[in-house]
């Protein structure tokens, strides 16, 4: 197969990992503004309704482990299809607005299956562009945050015209058509094949883009676990991880301290405006990191974006002005927006071979981190002290930057 063909289907591959990245975070982000809706629909109470969020990120955590013990023994190309095939149906189970005990087990699926997809589809990018990820991956999630900023306003459309159910109804089929598009134009221009060509090609050419570990038909890959686990560089990153948890509980909890803060300051109308603002500021950084590309390493930009961001959080959270948290939240977005798409570079990037195993092993870290500093903030909060609180995801910032000055070198060689 000619290079010109090569590329072609690389870029298939790419334009459809795409699609299912936008398709996620626009499902996954419209579920807060669909929330309350399902509430009126199924007459929850709010113990029944927090049970729906509760089995979904008890599907996401099924997925990471589902994600490590499997992701880089299969094709990732055939394994991201099928996922996003079955997230799409699951979606569409939703939108069919099933019985309640039948939508519980509908949003575990979502939960397994979504995390499946949005794991895979920075492992299957960084396969397919090797040295080159960091700006494909960034772009990647460029588009993750695009669609995130929109799910609201496509939320807020379909309840106004047809009802929450078309919201589920219109992601579900898109994710599921798309799905099964890709299935028809791979057995198209036969995908073996293809994959074959794509590994010689990437063996010879400049960018030194490492073999796909799945490129040859039924080749299994051999998980080099205690090498990744015993590595140094992957244990300061996932103590990393577990501290860039902070930027996420920032971003999410954002709106509900200031309205506990003063309600009529910070309306919800307020909030709303942050949190595009935030939006913004993330769209931003991660343009600019695919931008940048290899002129601005990850570990170079975690250092520094995690230093500014702990000073600049904190100087909001000492002023308390409305206008200056405006303004501070779309440069928090630009400092810290490509935080997530660093951290998962730098994984893929020691062990390129392995890059979902790595992926799911720091995702892993990352919720645990997640879990830890919510529950210190909330309690705090319970007893007054929120704006206390809030300094902890601050100093958690702050040892990142700690990690990624004395901890991982500047430079990583490839292994793997």
């Amino acid at each position: 197969m000619s290079t010109i063909a090569v590329r072609r289907c690389v870029a298939l591959a790419a334009a459809f990992t795409c699609v299912f990245m936008v398709g996620f975070a626009v499902s996954n982000s419209m579920y807060s503004t669909m929330m309350p809706r399902m509430i009126e629909e199924y007459a929850l109470g709010l113990k029944q309704a927090s049970a729906l969020t509760v089995t979904a990120d008890i599907g996401q955590s099924l997925a990471m482990l589902v994600t490590l013990l499997l992701a880089d023994r299969l094709n990732k190309r055939i394994l991201l299809t099928w996922m996003a095939l079955v997230y799409g149906t699951a979606l569409l189970a939703t939108g069919a607005a099933p019985a309640y005990i039948v939508l519980l087990a509908v949003r575990l699926c979502i939960g397994l299956f979504g995390g499946m997809v949005d794991n895979l589809c920075a492992a299957y990018i960084s396969d397919l562009f090797g040295v080159q990820r960091a700006r494909y991956i960034s772009i990647l999630h460029t588009l993750f945050a695009a669609g995130s900023m929109a799910a609201p306003s496509f939320a807020a459309f379909c309840i106004k015209t047809k009802g929450w159910q078309t919201g589920y109804l219109v992601s579900g089929g898109v994710m599921a058509g798309a799905a099964l598009l890709f299935m028809a134009l791979s057995r198209l221009i036969g995908s073996a094949r293809a994959e074959g060509a794509l590994a010689n090609d990437e063996k010879n050419r400049e960018t030194n883009a490492t073999r796909t570990p799945n490129a040859a038909t039924h080749e299994k890959e051999n998980i080099p676990y205690r090498e990744i686990l015993s590595s140094p560089f992957i244990r300061w990153l996932c103590l990393s991880s577990m501290l860039l948890s902070g930027v996420t509980y920032l971003t999410i909890w954002l709106p509900t301290y200031l309205e506990q803060f003063d309600k009529t300051v910070y309306t919800v109308t307020f909030c709303t405006t942050l949190m595009t603002a935030n939006y913004v500021g993330m769209i931003l950084s991660r343009s600019g990191l695919a931008f940048l590309g290899s002129r601005l390493p990850p570990e170079v930009y975690l250092r520094w974006s995690s230093l500014l961001s702990a000073l600049l959080v904190a100087a909001m959270l000492l002023v308390q002005q409305p206008m200056f948290w405006m303004a501070g939240t779309l440069l928090f977005g630009i400092l810290s927006g490509a935080s997530y798409t660093a951290r998962i570079v730098l994984a893929c990037k020691a062990f390129p071979r392995c890059s979902a195993t790595v992926t799911a092993i720091t995702g892993v870290c990352g919720t645990l981190g997640s879990m830890m500093i919510s529950s210190v903030v909330g309690t705090m909060a319970d007893h007054g002290l929120y704006t206390v609180a809030m300094f902890i995801p601050v100093t958690a910032l702050f040892l990142v930057f700690c990690v990624f000055t004395f901890g991982i070198r500047p430079k990583v060689e490839e292994s793997g």
